[in-house]
């Protein structure tokens, strides 16, 4: 990134707290201190977080939800209203609905099973995604797939939000 000095210093600059997703927090405080932020469309750099194992990804994947958590608790209810969507997705499909089936599987007599029926959809939404932007089948299978576990990583990020926030501790989450 590329940003004037005055201006990274009248919005104090990268905020200590944020144990990742730095920078999408320092574009919000930017925007809504009226500076203009400029996206170029083409690649600039490529990211190697050098993920070998599952373990490995489900812990970069609960760091992402405590990001996430941060920017909401942030700048959700800003004119930008950053990480809204992408957290409201996390808590409906990794713990609302989870917990709904579980709360309705007695009354419902196991009915409530069905609603497992949506992570499929889902996946297929995300699948036919992946696919019209020119991935390949095994690749957007994957994706969907991975992107599905990630609701429930970011969940346990989020309540890790929770925690640090009210020990006002904030540590970065190591998934290397």
């Amino acid at each position: 990134m590329m940003i004037r000095v005055a201006a990274f210093r009248a919005v104090g600059g990268f905020d200590t707290n944020a144990i990742a997703g730095e920078e999408p927090d320092l574009g919000a405080r930017l925007g809504l201190a009226g500076y203009s932020i400029l996206k170029i469309d083409v690649p600039m750099a490529s990211h190697d977080a050098h993920i070998m194992t599952f373990r490995q990804w489900w812990t970069r994947a609960v760091r992402s939800g405590h990001a996430l958590a941060h920017r909401f608790a942030r700048h959700g209810a800003s004119e930008f209203r950053d990480g809204r969507r992408e957290l409201m997705s996390a808590l409906f499909w990794g713990l609302a609905l989870p917990l709904a089936i579980l709360v309705l599987l007695w009354p419902t007599r196991g009915l409530s099973l069905l609603f497992f029926v949506g992570y499929g959809l889902l996946a297929v939404r995300i699948y036919r995604n992946y696919r019209r932007t020119g991935l390949g089948k095994s690749d957007a299978r994957l994706m969907s797939q991975f992107i599905l576990y990630s609701k429930f990583a970011e969940v346990v990020g989020f309540g890790r939000y929770l925690r640090n926030r009210a020990r006002n501790d904030f540590r970065i989450i190591e998934y290397k």
